[in-house]
Protein backbone atom coordinates (compact mmCIF):
# COMPACT_ATOMS: atom_id res chain seq x y z
CA UNK A 1 0.00 0.00 0.00
CA UNK A 2 2.77 2.41 0.93
CA UNK A 3 4.84 1.32 -2.05
CA UNK A 4 2.00 1.94 -4.54
CA UNK A 5 0.62 5.03 -2.84
CA UNK A 6 3.57 6.96 -1.47
CA UNK A 7 6.71 5.78 -3.24
CA UNK A 8 5.35 5.20 -6.76
CA UNK A 9 2.27 7.48 -6.60
CA UNK A 10 0.15 4.94 -8.49
CA UNK A 11 -2.79 4.64 -6.11
CA UNK A 12 -4.32 6.55 -3.21
CA UNK A 13 -3.34 5.29 0.21
CA UNK A 14 -6.81 5.06 1.77
CA UNK A 15 -10.48 5.86 1.42
CA UNK A 16 -13.05 5.47 -1.33
CA UNK A 17 -12.83 8.99 -2.75
CA UNK A 18 -10.51 12.00 -2.34
CA UNK A 19 -11.34 13.68 0.96
CA UNK A 20 -11.37 17.20 -0.50
CA UNK A 21 -13.51 16.37 -3.56
CA UNK A 22 -17.29 16.29 -3.57
CA UNK A 23 -18.54 12.75 -4.25
CA UNK A 24 -21.48 12.19 -6.62
CA UNK A 25 -25.00 11.97 -5.22
CA UNK A 26 -25.45 8.60 -3.56
CA UNK A 27 -27.99 6.47 -5.38
CA UNK A 28 -26.58 2.97 -4.95
CA UNK A 29 -23.73 3.58 -2.51
CA UNK A 30 -21.16 2.41 -5.06
CA UNK A 31 -19.24 5.49 -6.10
CA UNK A 32 -18.31 4.15 -9.52
CA UNK A 33 -21.92 3.32 -10.36
CA UNK A 34 -23.23 6.57 -8.85
CA UNK A 35 -20.78 8.66 -10.86
CA UNK A 36 -21.75 6.86 -14.08
CA UNK A 37 -25.44 7.38 -13.35
CA UNK A 38 -24.74 11.08 -12.77
CA UNK A 39 -22.63 11.16 -15.98
CA UNK A 40 -19.74 12.57 -13.94
CA UNK A 41 -16.78 10.89 -15.61
CA UNK A 42 -14.17 12.81 -13.62
CA UNK A 43 -15.63 11.40 -10.39
CA UNK A 44 -15.73 7.98 -12.01
CA UNK A 45 -11.99 8.18 -12.71
CA UNK A 46 -11.22 9.27 -9.16
CA UNK A 47 -13.40 6.48 -7.75
CA UNK A 48 -11.58 3.94 -9.95
CA UNK A 49 -8.22 5.22 -8.71
CA UNK A 50 -9.33 4.38 -5.18
CA UNK A 51 -10.83 1.05 -6.23
CA UNK A 52 -8.15 -0.77 -8.19
CA UNK A 53 -5.62 -1.47 -5.43
CA UNK A 54 -8.11 -2.94 -2.90
CA UNK A 55 -9.69 -4.99 -5.70
CA UNK A 56 -6.27 -6.28 -6.74
CA UNK A 57 -5.35 -7.23 -3.17
CA UNK A 58 -8.68 -8.96 -2.63
CA UNK A 59 -8.66 -10.93 -5.87
CA UNK A 60 -5.00 -11.88 -6.18
CA UNK A 61 -5.08 -15.02 -4.03
CA UNK A 62 -8.39 -16.22 -5.42
CA UNK A 63 -7.22 -15.72 -8.98
CA UNK A 64 -4.17 -17.91 -8.42
CA UNK A 65 -6.12 -20.93 -7.18
CA UNK A 66 -8.89 -20.53 -9.76
CA UNK A 67 -6.31 -20.36 -12.56
CA UNK A 68 -4.45 -23.41 -11.23
CA UNK A 69 -7.60 -25.53 -10.96
CA UNK A 70 -8.88 -24.39 -14.36
CA UNK A 71 -5.58 -25.32 -15.98
CA UNK A 72 -5.48 -28.75 -14.32
CA UNK A 73 -9.10 -29.46 -15.28
CA UNK A 74 -8.49 -28.33 -18.86
CA UNK A 75 -5.45 -30.60 -19.19
CA UNK A 76 -7.44 -33.52 -17.80
CA UNK A 77 -10.34 -32.85 -20.18
CA UNK A 78 -7.97 -32.48 -23.15
CA UNK A 79 -6.63 -36.00 -22.54
CA UNK A 80 -10.14 -37.44 -22.87
CA UNK A 81 -10.82 -39.85 -25.73
CA UNK A 82 -13.74 -37.72 -26.93
CA UNK A 83 -11.33 -34.90 -27.80
CA UNK A 84 -9.32 -37.25 -30.01
CA UNK A 85 -12.53 -38.39 -31.69
CA UNK A 86 -13.68 -34.82 -32.26
CA UNK A 87 -10.29 -33.97 -33.79
CA UNK A 88 -10.53 -37.02 -36.06
CA UNK A 89 -14.00 -35.98 -37.21
CA UNK A 90 -12.58 -32.59 -38.21
CA UNK A 91 -14.19 -30.27 -35.69
CA UNK A 92 -12.11 -27.08 -35.43
CA UNK A 93 -9.79 -26.93 -32.41
CA UNK A 94 -11.35 -23.71 -31.15
CA UNK A 95 -14.83 -25.27 -31.10
CA UNK A 96 -13.52 -28.33 -29.29
CA UNK A 97 -11.84 -26.26 -26.59
CA UNK A 98 -14.60 -23.70 -26.08
CA UNK A 99 -17.63 -25.95 -26.43
CA UNK A 100 -16.58 -29.32 -25.07
CA UNK A 101 -13.38 -29.14 -23.07
CA UNK A 102 -14.07 -25.91 -21.21
CA UNK A 103 -17.56 -27.08 -20.30
CA UNK A 104 -16.19 -30.30 -18.77
CA UNK A 105 -13.43 -28.41 -16.96
CA UNK A 106 -15.79 -25.78 -15.58
CA UNK A 107 -17.33 -28.13 -12.97
CA UNK A 108 -14.15 -28.18 -10.86
CA UNK A 109 -13.55 -24.50 -11.52
CA UNK A 110 -17.06 -23.62 -10.34
CA UNK A 111 -16.41 -25.49 -7.09
CA UNK A 112 -13.27 -23.46 -6.44
CA UNK A 113 -15.01 -20.20 -7.36
CA UNK A 114 -17.74 -20.86 -4.79
CA UNK A 115 -15.18 -21.73 -2.12
CA UNK A 116 -13.10 -18.66 -2.94
CA UNK A 117 -16.20 -16.51 -2.50
CA UNK A 118 -16.09 -17.30 1.21
CA UNK A 119 -12.43 -16.35 1.36
CA UNK A 120 -13.20 -13.10 -0.46
CA UNK A 121 -15.79 -12.21 2.19
CA UNK A 122 -13.31 -13.01 4.94
CA UNK A 123 -10.57 -11.09 3.12
CA UNK A 124 -12.85 -8.08 2.80
CA UNK A 125 -12.60 -7.64 6.56
CA UNK A 126 -8.84 -7.17 6.28
CA UNK A 127 -8.91 -5.13 3.07
CA UNK A 128 -11.56 -2.73 4.38
CA UNK A 129 -9.52 -2.23 7.54
CA UNK A 130 -6.26 -1.60 5.71
CA UNK A 131 -7.66 0.69 3.00
CA UNK A 132 -10.13 2.48 5.31
CA UNK A 133 -13.21 1.55 3.31
CA UNK A 134 -16.56 1.76 5.07
CA UNK A 135 -18.28 -1.61 4.95
CA UNK A 136 -19.33 -4.63 6.93
CA UNK A 137 -15.74 -5.80 7.32
CA UNK A 138 -14.62 -2.55 8.91
CA UNK A 139 -17.77 -2.50 11.04
CA UNK A 140 -16.98 -6.05 12.19
CA UNK A 141 -13.44 -5.06 13.19
CA UNK A 142 -14.63 -1.97 15.06
CA UNK A 143 -17.32 -4.01 16.83
CA UNK A 144 -14.69 -6.57 17.84
CA UNK A 145 -12.48 -3.86 19.29
CA UNK A 146 -15.43 -2.47 21.28
CA UNK A 147 -16.49 -6.01 22.35
CA UNK A 148 -19.93 -5.35 20.89
CA UNK A 149 -21.14 -8.91 20.40
CA UNK A 150 -24.49 -8.32 18.69
CA UNK A 151 -23.04 -6.86 15.46
CA UNK A 152 -20.37 -9.56 15.49
CA UNK A 153 -23.01 -12.31 15.68
CA UNK A 154 -25.24 -10.59 13.12
CA UNK A 155 -22.50 -10.11 10.54
CA UNK A 156 -21.21 -13.64 11.11
CA UNK A 157 -24.71 -15.04 10.59
CA UNK A 158 -25.17 -12.91 7.48
CA UNK A 159 -21.85 -14.13 6.05
CA UNK A 160 -22.93 -17.71 6.81
CA UNK A 161 -26.27 -17.23 5.06
CA UNK A 162 -24.60 -15.66 2.02
CA UNK A 163 -22.05 -18.47 1.85
CA UNK A 164 -24.83 -21.09 2.11
CA UNK A 165 -26.79 -19.38 -0.68
CA UNK A 166 -23.68 -19.33 -2.87
CA UNK A 167 -23.24 -23.08 -2.30
CA UNK A 168 -26.90 -23.73 -3.19
CA UNK A 169 -26.55 -21.64 -6.36
CA UNK A 170 -23.39 -23.58 -7.20
CA UNK A 171 -25.27 -26.88 -6.89
CA UNK A 172 -28.01 -25.54 -9.19
CA UNK A 173 -25.36 -24.37 -11.66
CA UNK A 174 -23.87 -27.89 -11.68
CA UNK A 175 -27.16 -29.20 -13.04
CA UNK A 176 -27.27 -26.49 -15.70
CA UNK A 177 -23.70 -27.10 -16.85
CA UNK A 178 -23.76 -30.91 -16.75
CA UNK A 179 -27.18 -32.57 -17.26
CA UNK A 180 -25.84 -35.88 -15.87
CA UNK A 181 -25.63 -34.26 -12.42
CA UNK A 182 -29.21 -32.99 -12.59
CA UNK A 183 -30.89 -36.33 -11.89
CA UNK A 184 -28.03 -38.30 -10.40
Amino acid sequence: QTQFGVNWDLAPVSGRFPRLDIPPNQITGLLTVDSLLALDFASFGRALEHLWLPALVLSFGALASITRITRASMLEALNNDSVKTERAIGIPWRVIVLKYVLRNAFIATLTIISLEFGWLMAGAVLVESIFDWPGLGLYLVESSLRLDFQPIMGITMMYGIIFSLVNILTDVAYGIIDPRIRYG
